[in-house]
Protein backbone atom coordinates (compact mmCIF):
# COMPACT_ATOMS: atom_id res chain seq x y z
CA UNK A 1 0.00 0.00 0.00
CA UNK A 2 2.74 2.27 0.51
CA UNK A 3 4.27 1.93 -2.78
CA UNK A 4 1.17 2.49 -4.10
CA UNK A 5 0.88 5.81 -2.58
CA UNK A 6 4.34 6.92 -3.38
CA UNK A 7 3.96 5.83 -6.85
CA UNK A 8 0.85 7.47 -6.62
CA UNK A 9 2.45 10.92 -5.19
CA UNK A 10 5.28 10.81 -7.83
CA UNK A 11 3.14 10.81 -10.71
CA UNK A 12 0.89 13.50 -9.62
CA UNK A 13 3.87 15.88 -8.55
CA UNK A 14 5.62 14.94 -11.86
CA UNK A 15 2.11 15.75 -14.48
CA UNK A 16 1.54 18.81 -12.56
CA UNK A 17 2.68 22.33 -13.91
CA UNK A 18 3.96 23.05 -10.32
CA UNK A 19 6.66 20.49 -10.66
CA UNK A 20 7.32 21.72 -14.74
CA UNK A 21 8.18 25.15 -12.96
CA UNK A 22 10.48 24.14 -9.90
CA UNK A 23 12.37 21.61 -12.49
CA UNK A 24 13.35 24.36 -15.00
CA UNK A 25 14.11 27.11 -12.16
CA UNK A 26 16.09 24.01 -10.77
CA UNK A 27 17.72 23.34 -13.95
CA UNK A 28 18.25 27.03 -14.46
CA UNK A 29 19.39 28.26 -11.22
CA UNK A 30 21.88 25.65 -9.61
CA UNK A 31 23.45 25.11 -13.12
CA UNK A 32 23.60 28.66 -13.78
CA UNK A 33 25.24 29.55 -10.64
CA UNK A 34 27.78 26.37 -11.04
CA UNK A 35 28.66 27.12 -14.62
CA UNK A 36 28.79 30.97 -13.68
CA UNK A 37 31.22 30.79 -10.28
CA UNK A 38 33.42 28.42 -12.35
CA UNK A 39 34.26 30.92 -14.46
CA UNK A 40 34.91 33.45 -11.88
CA UNK A 41 36.56 31.08 -10.32
CA UNK A 42 38.80 29.87 -13.62
CA UNK A 43 39.44 34.27 -13.48
CA UNK A 44 40.64 33.97 -10.18
CA UNK A 45 43.48 31.50 -10.53
CA UNK A 46 44.18 33.10 -14.07
CA UNK A 47 44.94 36.43 -11.87
CA UNK A 48 46.20 34.67 -8.91
CA UNK A 49 49.03 33.20 -10.84
CA UNK A 50 49.84 36.39 -13.15
CA UNK A 51 50.01 38.54 -9.86
CA UNK A 52 52.31 36.10 -8.23
CA UNK A 53 54.65 36.31 -11.15
CA UNK A 54 54.91 39.70 -11.59
CA UNK A 55 55.68 39.99 -7.70
CA UNK A 56 58.47 37.27 -8.21
CA UNK A 57 59.57 39.51 -11.06
CA UNK A 58 59.93 42.52 -9.41
CA UNK A 59 61.65 41.11 -5.94
CA UNK A 60 64.15 39.03 -8.22
CA UNK A 61 64.89 42.75 -9.61
CA UNK A 62 65.73 44.39 -6.27
CA UNK A 63 69.22 45.68 -6.24
CA UNK A 64 69.73 45.48 -2.18
CA UNK A 65 68.55 43.88 0.37
CA UNK A 66 67.45 47.13 2.05
CA UNK A 67 64.94 47.96 -0.83
CA UNK A 68 63.21 44.37 0.18
CA UNK A 69 62.96 45.21 3.85
CA UNK A 70 61.23 48.48 2.74
CA UNK A 71 58.69 47.19 0.21
CA UNK A 72 58.62 44.37 2.00
CA UNK A 73 57.17 40.92 1.10
CA UNK A 74 53.08 40.76 -0.58
CA UNK A 75 51.87 36.98 -0.41
CA UNK A 76 48.14 35.84 -1.32
CA UNK A 77 46.42 32.61 -1.00
CA UNK A 78 45.70 30.44 -3.58
CA UNK A 79 42.09 30.31 -4.53
CA UNK A 80 39.84 27.45 -3.17
CA UNK A 81 38.03 25.34 -5.61
CA UNK A 82 34.98 24.96 -3.36
CA UNK A 83 34.34 28.69 -3.18
CA UNK A 84 32.59 27.91 -6.42
CA UNK A 85 29.64 25.89 -4.53
CA UNK A 86 30.27 27.64 -1.08
CA UNK A 87 31.75 31.35 -1.58
CA UNK A 88 31.37 31.99 2.20
CA UNK A 89 34.54 34.11 3.58
CA UNK A 90 36.43 33.01 0.77
CA UNK A 91 36.47 36.94 -0.85
CA UNK A 92 38.21 38.14 3.10
CA UNK A 93 40.54 35.22 2.69
CA UNK A 94 41.79 36.17 -0.95
CA UNK A 95 43.56 39.51 0.07
CA UNK A 96 46.97 39.88 -0.56
CA UNK A 97 48.84 40.26 3.05
CA UNK A 98 52.36 42.56 2.86
CA UNK A 99 54.92 41.70 5.98
CA UNK A 100 57.30 44.64 6.39
CA UNK A 101 60.31 45.24 8.86
CA UNK A 102 59.11 48.81 8.58
CA UNK A 103 55.58 48.82 9.10
CA UNK A 104 52.61 46.59 11.04
CA UNK A 105 50.95 44.29 8.36
CA UNK A 106 48.91 45.39 5.78
CA UNK A 107 46.07 43.69 4.73
CA UNK A 108 45.07 44.53 1.08
CA UNK A 109 41.88 44.23 -1.50
CA UNK A 110 41.20 40.89 -3.46
CA UNK A 111 42.59 41.73 -6.53
CA UNK A 112 40.76 39.42 -8.41
CA UNK A 113 37.20 40.23 -6.61
CA UNK A 114 34.04 40.57 -9.11
CA UNK A 115 32.73 44.33 -8.08
CA UNK A 116 28.80 43.08 -8.98
CA UNK A 117 29.21 40.32 -5.81
CA UNK A 118 30.23 42.98 -3.44
CA UNK A 119 26.97 45.22 -5.13
CA UNK A 120 25.22 41.56 -5.28
CA UNK A 121 24.66 38.65 -2.74
CA UNK A 122 27.09 36.18 -4.73
CA UNK A 123 24.94 33.88 -6.49
CA UNK A 124 26.80 30.74 -5.45
CA UNK A 125 24.88 27.26 -5.01
CA UNK A 126 24.69 27.41 -1.96
CA UNK A 127 23.01 31.06 -1.84
CA UNK A 128 20.71 29.52 -4.54
CA UNK A 129 19.38 26.56 -2.12
CA UNK A 130 19.36 28.75 0.60
CA UNK A 131 17.11 31.31 -1.06
CA UNK A 132 15.34 29.93 -4.40
CA UNK A 133 15.35 26.43 -3.55
CA UNK A 134 13.91 26.36 -0.15
CA UNK A 135 11.61 28.81 -1.33
CA UNK A 136 10.02 25.98 -4.02
CA UNK A 137 10.55 23.25 -1.24
CA UNK A 138 7.87 25.03 0.85
CA UNK A 139 5.75 26.00 -2.26
CA UNK A 140 5.56 22.11 -3.56
CA UNK A 141 3.76 20.77 -0.81
CA UNK A 142 2.13 23.77 0.85
CA UNK A 143 -1.28 22.45 -0.13
CA UNK A 144 -0.94 18.63 -0.21
CA UNK A 145 -3.17 18.02 2.38
CA UNK A 146 -5.89 20.93 2.50
CA UNK A 147 -5.43 21.49 -1.01
CA UNK A 148 -6.16 17.44 -1.49
CA UNK A 149 -9.07 18.23 1.33
CA UNK A 150 -10.80 20.69 -0.97
CA UNK A 151 -11.02 18.48 -3.89
CA UNK A 152 -12.33 15.91 -1.67
CA UNK A 153 -9.99 13.44 -2.61
CA UNK A 154 -8.38 12.91 0.87
CA UNK A 155 -11.79 11.88 2.30
CA UNK A 156 -12.21 9.47 -0.41
CA UNK A 157 -8.50 8.21 0.31
CA UNK A 158 -9.39 7.04 3.97
CA UNK A 159 -12.93 6.04 3.62
CA UNK A 160 -10.61 3.34 2.70
CA UNK A 161 -9.06 0.93 4.75
CA UNK A 162 -5.66 3.34 4.37
CA UNK A 163 -3.92 4.39 7.48
CA UNK A 164 -3.03 8.24 7.89
CA UNK A 165 0.14 7.62 9.12
CA UNK A 166 1.17 5.93 5.17
CA UNK A 167 -0.54 8.31 3.91
CA UNK A 168 1.34 11.10 5.11
CA UNK A 169 4.82 9.23 4.26
CA UNK A 170 3.41 8.88 1.00
CA UNK A 171 3.01 12.18 0.59
CA UNK A 172 6.66 12.83 1.85
CA UNK A 173 9.09 10.34 0.39
CA UNK A 174 7.10 11.62 -3.24
CA UNK A 175 7.69 15.05 -2.93
CA UNK A 176 11.34 14.21 -1.66
CA UNK A 177 11.57 11.97 -4.83
CA UNK A 178 10.46 14.54 -7.07
CA UNK A 179 12.81 17.40 -5.18
CA UNK A 180 16.19 14.95 -5.12
CA UNK A 181 16.09 14.02 -8.86
CA UNK A 182 15.43 17.41 -9.82
CA UNK A 183 18.27 18.42 -7.44
CA UNK A 184 20.27 15.97 -8.81
CA UNK A 185 20.27 16.61 -12.45
CA UNK A 186 20.04 20.07 -12.44
CA UNK A 187 23.81 19.99 -9.81
CA UNK A 188 24.81 17.12 -12.15
CA UNK A 189 24.12 19.02 -15.04
CA UNK A 190 25.88 22.44 -13.89
CA UNK A 191 29.36 20.41 -12.59
CA UNK A 192 29.39 18.41 -15.67
CA UNK A 193 29.42 22.06 -17.63
CA UNK A 194 31.58 23.78 -15.49
CA UNK A 195 34.12 21.46 -15.79
CA UNK A 196 34.04 21.39 -19.69
CA UNK A 197 34.20 25.27 -20.41
CA UNK A 198 36.42 26.02 -17.20
CA UNK A 199 39.67 24.98 -15.25
CA UNK A 200 37.75 23.93 -12.30
CA UNK A 201 38.52 20.42 -10.86
CA UNK A 202 38.63 19.01 -7.53
CA UNK A 203 40.56 16.81 -6.08
CA UNK A 204 39.66 13.29 -4.16
CA UNK A 205 39.36 15.61 -0.65
CA UNK A 206 37.71 18.04 -2.00
CA UNK A 207 35.40 15.57 -4.08
CA UNK A 208 34.49 14.07 -0.17
CA UNK A 209 33.78 17.55 0.99
CA UNK A 210 31.05 17.84 -2.09
CA UNK A 211 29.61 14.90 -0.98
CA UNK A 212 29.37 16.15 2.07
CA UNK A 213 27.83 19.46 0.77
CA UNK A 214 25.55 17.46 -1.21
CA UNK A 215 23.85 15.19 2.25
CA UNK A 216 23.48 18.72 3.70
CA UNK A 217 21.55 20.39 0.93
CA UNK A 218 19.49 16.93 1.20
CA UNK A 219 18.81 17.63 4.73
CA UNK A 220 18.12 21.14 4.07
CA UNK A 221 15.18 20.74 1.24
CA UNK A 222 14.16 17.71 3.57
CA UNK A 223 13.42 20.65 6.46
CA UNK A 224 11.23 22.78 4.26
CA UNK A 225 9.06 19.76 2.68
CA UNK A 226 8.87 18.73 6.56
CA UNK A 227 7.46 22.28 7.49
CA UNK A 228 5.23 23.02 4.42
CA UNK A 229 3.39 19.13 5.31
CA UNK A 230 3.05 20.51 8.96
CA UNK A 231 1.57 23.93 7.51
CA UNK A 232 -0.65 22.03 5.31
CA UNK A 233 -1.78 19.57 7.51
CA UNK A 234 -2.63 22.83 10.36
CA UNK A 235 -4.81 24.77 8.41
CA UNK A 236 -8.37 23.68 6.28
CA UNK A 237 -7.52 25.93 3.08
CA UNK A 238 -5.09 26.31 0.31
CA UNK A 239 -5.09 29.76 0.24
CA UNK A 240 -4.33 29.96 4.05
CA UNK A 241 -1.94 27.67 3.87
CA UNK A 242 -0.14 29.21 1.14
CA UNK A 243 0.25 32.53 3.01
CA UNK A 244 1.14 31.46 6.35
CA UNK A 245 4.19 28.91 4.11
CA UNK A 246 4.98 32.68 2.67
CA UNK A 247 5.26 34.33 6.04
CA UNK A 248 6.97 31.48 7.83
CA UNK A 249 9.55 31.33 4.67
CA UNK A 250 10.00 34.86 4.96
CA UNK A 251 11.02 34.97 8.92
CA UNK A 252 12.95 32.11 8.54
CA UNK A 253 15.08 32.56 5.60
CA UNK A 254 15.32 36.09 5.44
CA UNK A 255 14.31 37.74 8.45
CA UNK A 256 16.22 35.74 11.51
CA UNK A 257 19.44 35.83 9.71
CA UNK A 258 19.32 39.22 8.66
CA UNK A 259 18.63 40.56 12.14
CA UNK A 260 20.72 38.93 14.26
CA UNK A 261 23.92 40.31 13.82
CA UNK A 262 21.78 43.84 14.50
CA UNK A 263 20.62 42.22 17.77
CA UNK A 264 24.62 40.90 18.73
CA UNK A 265 26.23 43.74 18.09
CA UNK A 266 23.64 45.74 20.27
CA UNK A 267 23.82 42.99 23.04
CA UNK A 268 27.90 43.07 22.90
CA UNK A 269 28.94 46.07 21.21
CA UNK A 270 32.25 46.27 19.51
CA UNK A 271 34.77 49.31 19.20
CA UNK A 272 34.52 50.94 15.36
CA UNK A 273 38.36 50.11 13.59
CA UNK A 274 38.74 53.78 13.66
CA UNK A 275 38.36 54.17 17.08
CA UNK A 276 40.66 50.90 17.36
CA UNK A 277 43.01 52.79 15.36
CA UNK A 278 42.71 55.82 17.36
CA UNK A 279 43.53 54.16 20.79
CA UNK A 280 46.47 52.70 18.64
CA UNK A 281 47.80 55.80 17.69
CA UNK A 282 47.20 57.32 20.92
CA UNK A 283 49.41 53.92 22.85
CA UNK A 284 52.38 55.27 20.87
CA UNK A 285 52.32 58.78 21.37
CA UNK A 286 51.87 58.24 25.11
CA UNK A 287 55.05 55.98 25.68
CA UNK A 288 56.88 57.91 23.13
CA UNK A 289 56.50 60.86 25.25
CA UNK A 290 57.02 59.03 28.18
CA UNK A 291 60.78 58.13 27.25
CA UNK A 292 61.24 61.82 24.84
CA UNK A 293 62.21 63.54 28.20
CA UNK A 294 65.16 60.33 28.85
CA UNK A 295 66.30 59.96 25.54
CA UNK A 296 67.69 63.89 25.77
CA UNK A 297 69.39 63.01 29.23
CA UNK A 298 71.16 59.77 27.97
CA UNK A 299 74.40 60.31 27.60
CA UNK A 300 75.26 57.04 25.79
CA UNK A 301 74.40 55.42 22.32
CA UNK A 302 73.81 52.10 24.39
CA UNK A 303 71.65 54.25 26.52
CA UNK A 304 69.59 55.09 24.05
CA UNK A 305 68.61 51.87 22.43
CA UNK A 306 67.96 50.51 26.02
CA UNK A 307 65.36 53.39 26.60
CA UNK A 308 64.28 52.59 22.48
CA UNK A 309 64.00 49.15 22.85
CA UNK A 310 61.93 49.48 26.56
CA UNK A 311 59.33 51.84 24.68
CA UNK A 312 58.77 49.27 21.96
CA UNK A 313 58.18 46.56 24.49
CA UNK A 314 55.60 48.56 26.34
CA UNK A 315 53.26 49.34 23.17
CA UNK A 316 53.80 45.80 21.56
CA UNK A 317 52.44 45.03 25.77
CA UNK A 318 49.70 47.34 25.30
CA UNK A 319 48.53 46.73 21.82
CA UNK A 320 48.58 43.51 22.34
CA UNK A 321 45.89 43.64 25.25
CA UNK A 322 43.99 46.06 23.57
CA UNK A 323 44.01 43.48 20.57
CA UNK A 324 43.30 40.48 22.69
CA UNK A 325 40.28 42.77 24.55
CA UNK A 326 38.83 43.14 20.82
CA UNK A 327 39.68 40.01 19.47
CA UNK A 328 37.56 38.56 22.90
CA UNK A 329 34.57 40.90 22.19
CA UNK A 330 34.93 39.96 18.43
CA UNK A 331 34.74 36.23 19.58
CA UNK A 332 31.55 36.84 21.98
CA UNK A 333 29.96 38.61 19.86
CA UNK A 334 30.11 36.12 16.79
CA UNK A 335 29.60 33.17 18.97
CA UNK A 336 26.00 34.93 20.22
CA UNK A 337 25.07 35.88 16.86
CA UNK A 338 26.01 32.22 15.71
CA UNK A 339 24.13 30.77 18.69
CA UNK A 340 21.24 32.57 17.79
CA UNK A 341 20.81 32.41 13.83
CA UNK A 342 20.58 28.54 14.77
CA UNK A 343 16.88 29.37 15.07
CA UNK A 344 16.42 29.26 11.09
CA UNK A 345 17.45 26.18 9.61
CA UNK A 346 19.20 28.56 6.51
CA UNK A 347 21.74 30.06 8.93
CA UNK A 348 22.51 26.43 10.24
CA UNK A 349 22.69 25.21 6.29
CA UNK A 350 25.22 28.26 5.84
CA UNK A 351 27.43 27.18 8.73
CA UNK A 352 27.71 23.69 8.06
CA UNK A 353 28.05 24.01 4.01
CA UNK A 354 30.58 27.07 4.18
CA UNK A 355 32.54 24.68 7.13
CA UNK A 356 32.55 21.81 4.65
CA UNK A 357 33.91 24.17 1.76
CA UNK A 358 36.75 25.91 3.84
CA UNK A 359 34.97 29.29 3.68
CA UNK A 360 33.45 29.32 6.78
CA UNK A 361 34.00 31.20 10.42
CA UNK A 362 35.80 28.30 11.53
CA UNK A 363 38.93 28.77 8.72
CA UNK A 364 38.12 32.40 8.52
CA UNK A 365 39.60 32.54 11.94
CA UNK A 366 42.47 29.77 11.72
CA UNK A 367 43.54 32.55 8.26
CA UNK A 368 43.53 35.27 10.59
CA UNK A 369 45.50 33.65 12.98
CA UNK A 370 48.20 32.28 11.05
CA UNK A 371 48.62 35.86 8.90
CA UNK A 372 49.15 37.88 12.30
CA UNK A 373 50.88 34.95 14.17
CA UNK A 374 52.09 31.87 12.25
CA UNK A 375 53.50 33.63 8.92
CA UNK A 376 54.45 36.91 10.88
CA UNK A 377 56.82 35.27 12.90
CA UNK A 378 58.19 32.87 9.87
CA UNK A 379 58.96 36.40 8.18
CA UNK A 380 60.48 37.80 10.58
CA UNK A 381 63.10 34.64 10.99
CA UNK A 382 63.46 33.95 7.16
CA UNK A 383 64.41 38.05 7.11
CA UNK A 384 66.92 37.12 9.49
CA UNK A 385 68.40 34.15 7.79
CA UNK A 386 68.54 35.93 4.29
CA UNK A 387 70.17 39.23 6.16
CA UNK A 388 73.09 36.77 7.85
CA UNK A 389 73.68 35.73 4.27
CA UNK A 390 75.86 37.47 2.27
CA UNK A 391 74.07 37.17 -1.27
CA UNK A 392 71.33 39.18 0.10
CA UNK A 393 73.46 42.00 0.22
CA UNK A 394 74.80 42.13 -2.85
CA UNK A 395 74.54 45.28 -4.95
CA UNK A 396 73.46 43.64 -8.28
CA UNK A 397 70.43 42.69 -9.82
CA UNK A 398 68.91 39.75 -8.46
CA UNK A 399 70.48 40.54 -4.80
CA UNK A 400 67.49 38.21 -3.17
CA UNK A 401 66.70 34.64 -3.91
CA UNK A 402 62.87 34.22 -4.10
CA UNK A 403 62.49 30.87 -3.45
CA UNK A 404 63.97 31.17 -0.03
CA UNK A 405 61.65 33.56 0.79
CA UNK A 406 59.07 31.96 3.42
CA UNK A 407 55.88 30.01 1.69
CA UNK A 408 52.75 31.80 2.11
CA UNK A 409 51.03 28.36 2.67
CA UNK A 410 47.47 28.57 5.46
CA UNK A 411 46.62 24.83 5.98
CA UNK A 412 43.49 23.77 5.88
CA UNK A 413 41.60 21.49 8.21
CA UNK A 414 41.26 18.37 7.70
CA UNK A 415 37.72 16.89 6.56
CA UNK A 416 37.49 15.15 10.18
CA UNK A 417 37.80 18.31 11.81
CA UNK A 418 35.80 19.84 8.91
CA UNK A 419 32.73 17.49 9.93
CA UNK A 420 33.23 18.36 13.47
CA UNK A 421 32.63 21.96 12.96
CA UNK A 422 29.64 20.94 10.74
CA UNK A 423 28.53 18.60 13.10
CA UNK A 424 26.06 20.78 15.54
CA UNK A 425 24.32 21.80 12.52
CA UNK A 426 24.24 19.22 10.72
CA UNK A 427 22.29 17.96 14.28
CA UNK A 428 20.14 20.58 13.89
CA UNK A 429 19.15 20.24 10.45
CA UNK A 430 18.22 16.50 11.52
CA UNK A 431 16.33 17.56 14.57
CA UNK A 432 14.03 20.66 13.05
CA UNK A 433 13.58 17.92 10.20
CA UNK A 434 11.93 15.29 13.23
CA UNK A 435 10.46 18.00 14.71
CA UNK A 436 8.23 19.79 11.65
CA UNK A 437 7.60 15.74 10.53
CA UNK A 438 6.23 14.76 14.39
CA UNK A 439 4.04 17.55 14.71
CA UNK A 440 2.61 17.14 10.93
CA UNK A 441 2.07 13.62 12.16
CA UNK A 442 0.36 14.56 15.55
CA UNK A 443 -1.68 17.10 13.30
CA UNK A 444 -2.62 14.69 10.32
CA UNK A 445 -3.85 12.09 12.78
CA UNK A 446 -6.53 14.49 13.96
CA UNK A 447 -7.30 16.66 10.81
CA UNK A 448 -11.27 16.90 9.84
CA UNK A 449 -10.96 15.35 6.25
CA UNK A 450 -14.45 16.62 6.11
Amino acid sequence: MFAVLVKKEILNNILSFRFAVTFLLFFLLISGSMVMMAANHSKQMHDYYNLTAAYRQRVEQMRDFQEFEIFGMTSRRRPNPLSAVAMGLEPDMSRSVTNSLWQDIEIGGSPYANPLFALFSTPDVTYVISIIVSLLAILFVFDAVCGEKEEETLKLMLSNSVPRDTVLMGKCVGALACLYASLFISLGSGLVAARVISSLAFSGTEWLRMGGLFLVVLLYISVFVMLGLFISTSTQRSGTSLMISLLVWVVLVLGVPNLVPVVARQIVPLPSMARLAGEERAIHEEEWGNIRQRLREARTQEERRELITEARQAIERRLGMLRDNYENRYIQQATLAKMISRVSPSACFTYASTALALTGIDTYTDFVRYVYLDFRSRFERGIAELRRDRRSRESEVGAIDFERLPKFEPENDTIQLSFKHALTDIGLLCAYNMLFFLTAFVKFLRYDVK
